[in-house]
Parts: C-alpha cells; sequence; structure tokens
C-alpha cells in the first residue's frame, strides 16, 4: 500500500492489523503479521469529507473544509485528489499524487489564483501542507511505513503491552535506513484488541520528538474501523493540526480519470 494523501493518513490505522502469539513475538513478525492483513482487507477506493482545524502557538484556530478520494491500483500504486471547499481563501485549491513502490510518489498542487498547476519537487517535500503540520513528505511517509521492510528500516519491539488511552498496544521503533526521510526515528503504537494504529512518533538526530500524531474516534464503516478523528502536535512550534471526518465511504468505484490534472483544475469529482 502506498500513497501520498491525507486519506492515507486517515485509514492509516485501519490498514494495519496485529495477530497474537502464544511466545514472544518479534517487531518484524508483527509487522509482517499487520502488511498481510492490511493486503487482505485494504479498500480499492474511499471517498472523505473532514474538517481541518489548524492551531496556532498561541490558541489560534483557523478552519478548513476538505474533500479526499483515494484509488488503490495494481502493484501497491496508489492515486489520490484532495479539493479544499472552504474558506474562500483556499477554495479551488487541489492536490494530486501519484504513489510509486519503487521510486519517489508524483505530486501536484493547484492554485487557483494562479491557475496552473505546480509540481511539488524533491526539495519542496519538507514544506508544510497548506499551512498545517503535516509536510507533503509526511503525507508520503505515514503510507509507506507498514510496507517498509529490514532493508527500509531497523524494527525494535520496544513494549510488547503498553496502555493508549485504555486500549493495550504493541509499541514499535523503526530506524530508517538508506532512506529520504527527516526523521532519524519513528515510534508506533498498534492496537491489539482491534488492529488498529493509535499513534506515531517522529524523533530528529537529536533524539528529540518532532512531531506526534494520535488517532482516535473509532467507528466501523463497511466493516472496517476508521479513526474519525486525528491530531497531529508539532512539539518543537507548539501547534496542532486536527482532522475531524464527517464522512467516510469505501469502494464506490472510482475510475482514473478521476485522478489527473484535469480533474484538479475543475476543482470537483462528478
Amino acid at each position: 500500500m502506498n500513497g501520498t494523501n491525507l486519506a492515507s493518513i486517515a485509514t492509516l490505522a485501519v490498514l494495519i492489523a496485529l495477530s497474537g502469539s502464544s511466545r514472544a513475538e518479534t517487531a518484524r513478525e508483527l509487522l509482517d503479521q499487520a502488511k498481510a492483513v492490511n493486503e487482505a482487507r485494504e479498500p480499492k477506493d474511499l471517498r472523505q469529507r473532514m474538517k481541518m482545524l489548524l492551531v496556532d502557538s498561541r490558541g489560534t484556530p483557523r478552519t478548513r473544509e476538505i474533500e479526499v478520494f483515494s484509488k488503490n491500483g495494481a502493484e501497491d500504486e496508489t492515486k489520490s485528489i484532495t479539493f479544499f471547499l472552504s474558506p474562500a481563501d483556499v477554495k479551488g485549491v487541489g492536490f494530486l499524487a501519484w504513489a510509486h513502490h519503487d521510486r519517489e510518489d508524483d505530486q501536484w498542487l493547484y492554485l487557483p489564483a494562479l491557475k496552473r498547476v505546480r509540481r511539488i519537487t524533491s526539495t519542496a517535500r519538507r514544506q508544510s501542507f497548506q499551512g498545517s503540520d503535516f509536510s507533503y513528505a509526511d503525507l508520503e511517509l505515514f503510507d509507506e511505513i507498514p510496507d517498509w521492510t529490514d532493508e527500509d528500516a531497523a524494527a525494535t519491539l520496544v513494549s510488547p503491552h503498553q496502555d493508549v488511552d485504555g486500549t493495550d498496544t504493541a509499541t514499535i521503533e523503526l530506524v530508517p535506513r538508506g532512506k529520504d526521510v527527516e526523521y532519524a526515528r519513528i515510534v508506533v503504537w498498534l492496537a491489539r484488541g482491534d488492529s488498529t494504529l493509535r499513534r506515531i512518533e517522529l524523533y530528529d538526530a537529536d533524539r528529540s520528538l518532532v512531531k506526534r500524531l494520535k488517532l482516535a474516534d473509532f467507528r466501523t464503516v463497511a466493516g472496517i474501523p476508521t479513526p474519525h478523528r486525528l491530531e497531529m502536535v508539532n512539539e518543537k512550534k507548539g501547534t496542532r493540526t486536527i482532522l475531524e471526518l464527517s464522512g467516510v465511504t469505501y469502494n464506490q468505484g472510482l475510475g482514473d480519470d478521476v485522478f489527473t490534472e484535469r480533474s484538479l483544475v475543475r476543482g470537483r469529482v462528478d
């Protein structure tokens, strides 16, 4: 599974699972089990409507309304498109991403004020995604993590059981190997009871916490436990980005024509 979009972040929690064992488990075994379950129940496509709340270091909020479409294709290829619906200063802004299994994702941004599509370059991927605490690289990273192998990251089981808001989780540390990732260490918490991801922490080379993603308000949609609230906290800047889902549908039969620059410019999906 790959994908560079807000939908991939919101559904990352439902695409990872753990299975129990009577003996001691290793981090790699847990991740391999997760990947197998992920592939078995991954939806073909999804459509999500959500509110994005941006909170600055002074606690001042700004609200965005967005809609996200995503489709999984062959060979772990994923396409997604995001539209900003409101307020007026961002209405019509669009983001298109084609995720690839064996190379860097393709990303495009449409700015209606300029009336042109801009390709997101490698040097720009660490910039903020439309003023949020997610960078363009973060959107790609969160979708890649479940597919990482030992060649991509060293995995260590930090704790086989840890409580996260009343949920029993396994804590796994990932250290990227030879990948262009701005974080030196990534820690994930995987729930054992309902097979969902509950938290991700991102650390820099000094082992200082940079960002923390929390997933909550899980509801079952079409048999898939889906988080309806996600909060990304930037520990260094003191800012937060909260995503609240108001509508989620899976397996609607979205066509490839949805995920094109033409749709990006039109600003809608029929």
